[in-house]
């Protein structure tokens, strides 16, 4: 806003005015506040600091008639904030002296135990952010009943008269939520209250609503005014029941690095990774899951790393339809490739897998020769044993699709993956096609 009032001719006059005055009364100075300073950083902190020299440079002051304010929680060395805030304020350093606080921490300051954790992890993070007060009420009933001790009930009290019976909903120090009628001109609800969330009806006056001796909440009235909500009925009911535990003064003190010394964990400060801050508030919780994290990975893991399979599926067991064949399938045209390369000559029948190649099948499939691949009529159609297909990787990988193609469609087999160009198999170099 500061730097269009500084460009548009409609606050022109104010700032000519503002440069008169200082004109005439030189012993007054502006005085800056710059509050969480250390946000002004990067590009946005740029263009602050550029608008805070135009707006000194418009009303025609030095910068000793400039008095900065800067004040933050985040800077941990003096050096390096009087730093940042001169280079903010166009001022030198030496015109600041730096004031610094004193954190203090929340009594009790300890750790959480199970089963707190496990009623907070109920309440609906969905329904807490609910427009309806009667929806969130719901989502932190378990825990307002959970610590009910520690809650203030109150009677309901209306101040005016609506003119008209009411129906109210308001949260029961058990901490359901209960609907109940208010009669015309009624003063006092009696009964253990914790907030007074929602009124319907048809007023003629005004009526306000809340616990006796606290401040009000609803104000309901005939339209156009309607229901008001003044504040949030939930604050002072969740304050009670949160503000004495002692995993909530840990969490006050280790993202305000207040160190307590009946709490060690306050004595490691910094900033706080999100996870690592709920094992640090919760630390039996986080001891159970990493054990039951290591026991659950132990019983999956097997004993013995099983042997890798060369296809990704199993396919039934087919029936060879020409003679002369043992199967085929992409590790059969592998085969019958290697042949091809081993031997100008032309092919050599071999069933034997040269060294280094896998040797693997899928149960109840079929395998071809090399001179079956190619065509030749020799051979005999059984079928290879459970594991023994072979599959080559490596001279997939070699191997041109437009070739590999042409090779599979002149095997002489029925088999399954003869028909499926696409097959992936996974050789002893890896997944291929």
């Amino acid at each position: 806003m500061l730097e269009y009032t500084l460009l548009r001719p409609l606050e022109r006059g104010i700032w000519s005015r503002a440069r008169e005055r200082f004109e005439a009364f030189p012993d007054e100075r502006l005085t800056l506040v710059l509050d969480e300073a250390h946000l002004y950083r990067g590009a946005g902190g740029a263009e602050v600091a550029l608008l805070l020299r135009r707006l000194r440079q418009r009303l025609g002051l030095s910068a000793d008639r400039v008095q900065v304010i800067c004040t933050s929680a985040s800077f941990e060395r003096q050096d390096a904030a009087l730093d940042f805030i001169a280079a903010l304020s166009g001022k030198p350093q030496t015109g600041f002296v730096p004031l610094r606080g004193e954190r203090l921490a929340s009594a009790p300051s300890g750790p959480g135990d199970g089963a707190l954790a496990a009623t907070l992890a109920a309440v609906s993070l969905k329904a807490l952010s609910d427009d309806d007060p009667r929806a969130r009420a719901e989502a932190v009933s378990g825990l307002l009943a959970a610590r009910r001790a520690r809650t203030r009930p109150a009677p309901i009290a209306a101040v005016g008269d609506a003119g008209a019976p009411l129906t109210l909903w308001a949260l029961h120090r058990d901490g359901d939520v209960r609907a109940l009628t208010l009669p015309s001109g009624a003063r006092t609800l009696d009964g253990e209250w914790l907030a007074v969330l929602h009124a319907e009806g048809a007023p003629r006056g005004a009526v306000t609503l809340g616990l006796a001796g606290r401040a009000p909440s609803l104000r309901f009235g005939p339209d156009p005014v309607g229901l008001l909500r003044l504040n949030d009925p939930l604050q002072t009911p969740l304050y009670d029941a949160l503000s004495d535990l002692p995993v909530v003064g840990r969490l006050v003190n280790v993202t305000s690095s207040a160190r307590v010394l009946d709490d060690p964990e306050t004595e490691r400060g910094g900033p706080q990774e999100i996870h690592a801050l709920a094992g640090r508030l919760f630390p039996e919780v986080a001891d159970a899951g990493a054990r039951r994290t290591r026991r659950t990975r132990s019983s999956s893991s097997p004993a013995s790393p099983a042997a890798p399979t060369t296809a990704r599926c199993s396919p039934p067991a087919p029936t060879p339809s020409s003679e002369g064949c043992r199967g085929s399938g992409p590790a059969s045209t592998n085969s019958a490739r290697r042949s091809r390369g081993s031997s100008g000559a032309g092919p050599r029948a071999s069933s034997t897998p040269s060294p280094g190649r896998a040797a693997s099948a899928a149960p109840g499939s079929w395998s071809c020769t090399p001179a079956e691949a190619a065509g030749s009529p020799s051979g005999s159609a059984t079928p290879s044993s459970p594991g023994r297909r072979r599959s080559s990787g490596a001279s997939q990988a070699r191997s041109s699709p437009r070739t590999a193609r042409a090779r599979r469609r002149s095997t002489r087999c029925s088999s399954p993956w003869s028909r499926s160009p696409r097959r992936v198999a996974r050789g002893a170099s890896g997944l291929t096609r």
